[in-house]
């Protein structure tokens, strides 16, 4: 091989410049402390040990150029390719897995924080509190500044280097020796897909200007007034959260984001009910005592649908549902543990609630509403729905056995613990009129009343929906919408039914 053809002084550049950008990113990893963090999160883990693979190996190679000569060089790097195609745990099934890890999170709300899937893994770490973990008790100290400062930096570097390209760049560099180079995936350069609602807290655009201007140097104390009205982490990222339990029987939240936003206009006929839940949540949100509520009545009824209209009045305002059954309910404990300093405020919803008169279930309840009608628990309230206001079934007890009354007493006294009781009532027929011709303007189609309404009341008796109530007009409205917009057959005698809606 004629060595004269080859630029020996722009191939130690590459090296040089290779090696100043992974290295950089791994001393700062040590000096600032987050060596356990890249440990921790699944994603760092993986960056860290590609940069750590490239890193030793140029370092390896660039030893053979400066000792042994660039022929040298280009048979260390035919052999290290050789080898590499055969390791389960070399840098190329390392990069593999990391793609493999952000195409599985492509759709979480996270990976829509920048254009580019890494920089918003980046932000939605950085923005994480709870990420620091392993130096936690700084920020209780005069040294905050300076290591918050320090964290800013690394997460700088981090966010403008993109690991695609440093491990394409390496795997160029091996060409020169091995004459070919793998083609790897890319996780993707770019994110098109758009949310349809912004994210609650609205961590998309809180670093947006700073990081636009490139004046990163402010980001110690943006986070710190991010910090200031939000926890992070998924608490930022998803306004709802489903209770679930893991493996080991602990209580793990799962972020999700509803399908569709109920908004307080669209309940009809309980204008009441809506003004008592505001300002008890208005209360909630403002730090203020505020009732735990039970929202009994007939199904249908708009029981939670009120409660998701709650969290679409205020879910910029940092309020956030939790919904939790009643089969779960041993796990509230664990709950309080995980919810205990978020500065987000929360509405624990349990749907359709009752007690059988063996039940112990209650108890766990109670430890989340004991002392007092009002909540002394300044992020959290229970909202519950029930058919019926007391939520113990009693069956027969025996006045003669004292026993018997006091079980029956002390499982009652849950329902004490709910201080505000809002019943709702099967709605007559002028206000599913009401209701249904307010879904009908709502959707922008054409309608004349008088026969939609007769329509409606052949899709209830049709369906023998004998006391039919709002959640019926809702599914006769989605039967219908799609019939006047011709995605279903329809007849002049009667509509298309659809059995799995209603």
């Amino acid at each position: 091989m004629d060595r004269k053809k080859w630029d020996e002084a722009a191939i130690d550049r590459v090296y040089e410049e290779m090696l100043d950008s992974v290295g950089d990113i791994l001393d700062r990893v040590q000096i600032c402390g987050c060596r356990s963090l890249f440990e921790s999160n699944d994603i760092l883990k993986l960056i860290g040990r590609l940069f750590e693979r490239m890193e030793k190996e140029l370092l390896l190679q660039w030893k053979v150029k400066q000792e042994e000569g660039l022929l040298q060089l280009f048979d260390r790097q035919k052999q290290w390719l050789s080898l590499e195609l055969r390791s389960p745990d070399g840098l190329l099934a390392t990069w593999n897995r990391y793609c493999a890890l952000v195409w599985k999170r492509l759709d979480d709300p996270a990976m829509k924080l920048d254009i580019k899937p890494w920089r918003s893994t980046v932000l939605e770490i950085l923005s994480d509190q709870s990420s620091y973990v392993d130096i936690r008790g700084v920020f209780n100290s005069d040294q905050q500044g300076p290591i918050l400062s320090q964290i800013c930096a690394l997460f700088e570097k981090l966010y403008y280097t993109c690991p695609y390209h440093q491990v394409l760049s390496f795997l160029n560099l091996i060409e020169l020796g091995a004459g070919n180079r793998p083609e790897i995936h890319d996780p993707g350069t770019e994110n098109q897909s758009q949310r349809q609602e912004p994210l609650p807290s609205g961590i998309d655009s809180f670093f947006s200007d700073i990081i636009a201007a490139g004046q990163w140097q402010e980001m110690p104390e943006r986070l710190t007034r991010f910090w200031d009205r939000n926890s992070g982490g998924i608490y930022s990222l998803y306004p709802a959260f489903l209770v679930k339990r893991t493996a080991e029987g602990t209580c793990s939240l799962r972020g999700v984001t509803p399908g569709r936003w109920m908004q307080m206009d669209d309940l009809i006929g309980i204008e009441k009910n809506k003004e008592r839940l505001i300002e008890n949540t208005e209360n909630l949100l403002a730090g203020r005592p505020a009732h735990h509520v039970l929202l009994w009545g007939g199904r249908g009824t708009g029981k939670s649908s009120s409660v998701q209209a709650l969290l679409t009045r205020f879910v910029q305002k940092g309020l956030r549902l939790i919904e939790i059954q009643q089969s779960d309910l041993a796990l509230i404990p664990d709950l309080s543990r995980i919810l205990k300093g978020k500065k987000e405020k929360f509405i624990l919803f349990c749907d359709d609630l009752s007690f059988e008169k063996d039940d112990i279930d209650y108890k766990n309840l109670k430890t989340i509403m004991e002392g007092s009608v009002l909540s002394p628990a300044s992020n959290l309230i229970v909202i519950a729905t029930a058919n019926r206001k007391d939520l113990v079934f009693r069956g027969e007890v025996d006045e003669r056995y004292p026993e018997q009354k006091q079980a029956i007493d002390e499982k009652r006294a849950i329902d004490d613990r709910f201080g505000l009781k809002l019943f709702y009532e099967v709605p007559v027929f002028q206000h599913l009129e009401k209701i249904l011709f307010h879904y009908a303007d709502n959707s922008g189609l054409p309608y004349e009343k008088e026969a939609l309404f007769l329509e409606f009341r052949r899709f209830a008796q049709r369906n023998n929906h004998d006391k039919p109530a709002g959640r019926t007009v809702q599914q006769f409205m989605m039967i219908w919408t799609r019939e006047q917009n011709g995605e279903n057959g329809t007849s002049k005698t009667g509509m298309a039914f659809d059995p799995s809606i209603a």
